[in-house]
């Protein structure tokens, strides 16, 4: 049986070689019907654009269950704004529920924190602050490119911990009559009365083609009875420590050394 154990504190470190593609941060809140008013919306982009040139709206559709009828799926239909920096690099969506900070580039997590600071206080000053927060999460994904971090002679055992995922040692061993073809898992933490998501695959990077293995790290809080929003800067610095927490004991040394 594998033991996670994600107890033990690592110091911060700002990789040469960041693995991160997306670093995500979501509220959700009761409904804001403001969002979607065109004056006020106008106003909201006005205070930004400085920064969040680029403006797109799309609908989503949320499926959910309706516990009345099991299996019968209801689909919600949700307007979202997105204002989209010069480089495209960062972008902020919001709806009527949903606020959303997402990085493409991070450089590190006291450039995201002001970024994200700046524009919950713009959202608030606009729209007024939810009356009511029941959804605080905090999303790493990191994608471990097989081509840029391992050579000819190394597997995916040289860079992923074995003993946390070892469904690694068999992971297209030809020479053996039975191996592992793909690898995909999804783990539910409970950690200090928070939740976490933990995705591990083996997966298509896009722009090469090549293998390349996710680490995906949702840390999150729920509550149907409202989180405060006096607690939101520290649970977000909470989570950003838990995730490196929980990231470094999948690498090896070997890959810590290439990303530093």
């Amino acid at each position: 049986m594998v033991e996670f154990n994600f107890s033990k504190e690592y110091e911060r470190l700002e990789f040469t070689q960041n693995p991160l593609v997306d670093v995500i941060l979501r509220i959700d809140f009761a409904p804001i019907l403001d969002v979607d008013t065109k004056e006020v919306l106008a106003r909201y982009q006005r205070e930004i654009k400085q920064w969040f040139p680029h403006y797109e709206k799309n609908i989503e559709y949320v499926h959910r269950i309706d516990s009345l009828v099991f299996g019968n799926k209801q689909a919600e239909e949700s307007l979202v704004h997105n204002f989209i920096s010069k480089d495209k690099s960062q972008t902020i969506s919001v709806s009527q529920k949903v606020f959303v900070l997402n990085f493409k580039r991070y450089k590190s997590f006291k450039q995201f924190e002001d970024v994200f600071k700046n524009n919950w206080k713009n959202f608030k000053n606009t729209f007024s602050t939810p009356s009511l927060i029941t959804r605080l999460g905090l999303r790493y994904v990191n994608l471990i490119e097989k081509e840029k971090f391992m050579t000819k002679e190394e597997s995916w055992i040289d860079l992923i911990d074995s003993d946390l995922v070892p469904e690694l040692k068999n992971y297209m061993q030809v020479n053996d009559q039975c191996y592992i073809k793909s690898l995909n898992k999804d783990l539910d933490l409970s950690l200090q009365g928070d939740n976490v998501h933990l995705k591990l695959a083996i997966l298509k990077a896009i722009e090469t083609n090549e293998d390349a293995f996710l680490i995906d790290i949702d840390s999150f809080r729920e509550n149907k009875d409202g989180i405060d929003e006096e607690e939101i800067n520290e649970c977000i610095k909470c989570f950003n420590k838990r995730t490196r927490n929980i990231f470094r004991p999948f690498i090896t040394d070997n890959l810590l050394q290439k990303l530093s």
